[in-house]
């Protein structure tokens, strides 16, 4: 399949490693500076969704955030016409949760780059609905930068 023209909105699954059933970003829709805005939809099914309760288990909130960080690394990336550095997450710092999406809710990633030292790069990422804030918190990534 051929990537789509270099213009936003632009499908994150041309920006990510991931695949179905773990890619949950979206698109990305916003990059400027520092700042980058990706949307989602909460999964009604797989791994992060508790069918008894009807609720989504915390920690898909975290990798969502990981995602749009990597979809906006990706933008990023392609921009300069260089793959990727692969990263990692190396730790979640002053995270809070304020409420829960529902499965099939969009939800929309800010992300903004506060601090690049090396190879570690510090997140300030916060995941919304139309109405509320979900969580937010900075995210510690690790990069193979060469």
């Amino acid at each position: 399949m051929a990537s789509p023209a270099i213009t936003l909105p632009y499908p994150a699954k041309f920006l990510v490693p991931h695949r179905s059933p773990m890619l949950f970003v979206r698109q990305i829709l916003e990059r400027a500076q520092n700042n980058g805005l990706v949307d989602a939809i909460v999964p009604n099914t797989g791994i992060f969704y508790n069918k008894n309760l009807g609720t989504i288990l915390p920690e898909l909130y975290i990798e969502i955030m990981a995602q749009a960080t990597a979809a906006i690394n990706g933008w990023d990336a392609l921009h300069k016409s260089e793959e990727p550095a692969p990263g990692f997450i190396v730790g979640i710092d002053q995270i809070q949760f304020d409420a829960h999406a529902r499965p099939g809710e969009t939800v929309w990633i800010e992300v903004v780059k506060k601090l690049e030292f090396g190879q570690i790069t510090i997140l300030e990422v916060k995941m919304r609905t139309d109405s509320k804030t979900i969580i937010q918190g900075a995210i510690k990534v690790w990069e193979n930068k060469k």
